[in-house]
């Protein structure tokens, strides 16, 4: 009788675990699925570095094979929010209007300080300070004031579309990253 109980209490016992095994790997799994819809980088708390603990065997994080895709989750992360940081520096572009300063500043946040931008930038600078004097010497209907404020419209159209173009690219860039 007492051989016949141990039996079942050990019957029982393997069960519950079993039970609880698929609870936690389905719970690990939700939680997993949640970290990625988020955006989230999943670590549970209970990880051990401990290898030779052979309870967590066959578990879904067990210490030998817990999350062995880590370094992919991480960059699938990076790689998310560097494309949600690039849709909003491109809906910040589009928000300063004409605006130089903003624009300079943006693009001084931004990693795109190349030779070009400082090119146009320093355009944009020149054409600036020849506007300050000109209005300082004619009223604002002036045709040459008139035309150096065409130009600067017309150099910051022209580095909003270049700096888009090469925000779009590093987000495709992202987004194939995410993907693979």
């Amino acid at each position: 009788g007492k051989r016949r109980s141990q039996e079942l209490s050990k019957k029982y016992l393997g069960d519950q675990v079993e039970k609880y095994r698929i609870k936690s790997s389905n719970s690990f799994k939700a939680a997993q699925e949640f970290a990625i819809d988020q955006d989230l980088v999943f670590q549970p708390l209970g990880k051990t570095n401990n290898t030779n603990n052979k309870s967590q065997e066959g578990s879904p994080y067990g210490t030998n094979n817990f999350m062995p895709n880590i370094g992919i989750e991480v960059l699938r992360v990076e790689a998310s929010n560097q494309i949600s940081k690039i849709d909003s520096q491109l809906e910040s572009i589009d928000d300063i209007e004409n605006d130089f300063t903003k624009l300079q500043f943006l693009i001084s946040t931004m990693d795109l300080s190349t030779s070009q931008y400082q090119n146009l930038l320093a355009d944009i600078s020149g054409i600036e300070k020849e506007i300050i004097i000109q209005s300082s010497k004619y009223t604002q209907n002036d045709p040459k004031l008139k035309y150096l404020k065409n130009i600067k419209d017309l150099l910051i159209q022209d580095i909003k579309t270049k700096t888009k173009s090469v925000l779009k690219a590093q987000r495709m860039l992202a987004k194939s990253k995410m993907d693979a």
